[in-house]
């Protein structure tokens, strides 16, 4: 204490804390890598004694320190509470902090493996189901493929033990939603035929069916069909969470398809009912059709008037892609609007979030050629970015 190394906590007597992290942290290196090792490892077990029932609720400080403590405790207390704290960080969408226990948790459980085949165990579904909602919502599309696989791994787990709840539940979350994913089409039809065709499950696993009809089969009216069984379910049974869903894919084809007034219909629809819902994500898909039916018609002043608003939505959703997304919109408009500064502005903020995002790159490149800035990297950028499409 003289020499200032440490300090008493105010109110708490006899306790003590470093005065500053450098000093711990370079008393922790001078430690031998076993004495640290076994450290972490006493640390683990008393602490996950001292809380006692309540241990989940500190999950991730135990993931921390069990892991530290793998070489001498083994992965199975590693594996368990980094799955809870990842499901507990999920649940509060701290996506990135879900990713780091989902990620030390598969690497734990299966170490250098790259099976591609279903997952081994109940637990090992839970640690790649996790994996692919906190990748969905972390990763930028050139990565979303490898979230896919993840999500297919767990659903042919539960498929192969016959647990179609589970299964089922996989193809009704959240999805990647890039036009190159393979295996989308034959997850949701197996997922389809473990229920009822008119059933509120089928529902619920209908407006990804609507997407993937419409944007990699290219199938127009088969999308339109099956977002005609999903409207007719959610209407039936008073679902307006499923109806907005249905709605907002249902426009994007539309809007794929370049039927912008269809689309525009739609997705307005979609938003009126968003006051409805609380889902973030739908409202902010729902806006950006709208942005871009107004914007194919010549409505630029609508088009403003949609994303109002919108990128305070997009932040609370914590979901890297929406946010970079909305302000890759707010460059277009801003673009279109002769209003290059702030176009500019809106620019730097995606590309900040979402660096090889080619939709926000392309936007970009029309900021650059605008402003006659005709040399630009960012059409470098653009084309490396698409190579991984």
């Amino acid at each position: 204490m003289s020499a200032r190394v440490v300090e008493e906590l105010p109110q708490a007597v006899g306790r003590y804390q470093f005065t500053h992290a450098l000093i711990q942290e370079t008393l922790i290196e001078e430690l031998s890598i076993t004495r640290r090792v076994r450290l972490h490892g006493r640390i683990a077990e008393t602490l996950e004694e001292l809380y006692g029932a309540s241990a989940e609720a500190h999950a991730s400080e135990l993931a921390h320190h069990f892991a530290r403590a793998e070489a001498v405790l083994g992965t199975e207390k590693l594996v368990h509470y980094s799955i809870v704290g990842g499901e507990r960080a999920l649940g509060a969408r701290a996506y990135e902090e879900a990713l780091a226990h989902f990620q030390r948790a598969l690497a734990a459980k299966e170490g250098s493996s790259t099976s591609s085949g279903p997952a081994e165990d109940p637990e090992g579904a839970a640690i790649l189901s996790g994996l692919a909602l906190a990748q969905t919502a972390t990763a930028e599309r050139h990565q979303a493929q490898e979230a896919l696989d993840n999500l297919t791994r767990a659903f042919d787990y539960y498929v192969e033990t016959g647990d179609a709840s589970r299964a089922v539940a996989i193809a009704q979350g959240p999805f990647p939603s890039t036009v190159f994913l393979t295996g989308v089409g034959r997850l949701l039809r197996r997922a389809l035929e473990l229920v009822p065709a008119d059933s509120l499950d089928a529902g619920r696993i209908l407006p990804r069916y609507i997407w993937y009809l419409g944007m990699q089969e290219a199938d127009y009216e088969g999308a339109q069909e099956a977002a005609s069984r999903a409207l007719a379910i959610a209407r039936r049974e008073g679902d307006p969470a499923l109806e907005m869903a249905a709605l907002a894919n249902a426009a994007h084809i539309d809007v794929f398809h370049l039927h912008h007034q269809e689309g525009l219909e739609k997705s307005l629809r979609a938003i009126e009912l968003a006051s409805r819902v609380d889902d973030a994500g739908e409202e902010l898909h729902a806006a950006f059709l709208a942005t871009s039916s107004l914007l194919a018609v010549g409505d630029l002043e609508g088009a403003r008037s949609q994303l109002a608003g919108r990128l305070d939505l997009a932040e609370r959703s914590r979901e890297r892609g929406r946010v970079g997304g909305t302000l890759g919109n707010m460059a277009q408009v801003s673009l279109l609007g002769g209003d290059w500064r702030t176009a500019r502005d809106f620019s730097d903020r995606s590309l900040a979030i979402a660096p090889q995002n080619p939709w926000n790159l392309g936007v970009r490149v029309l900021v650059e050629y605008e402003c006659g800035e005709f040399a630009t990297g960012e059409v470098d950028d653009l084309l490396a970015a698409l190579e991984h499409v």
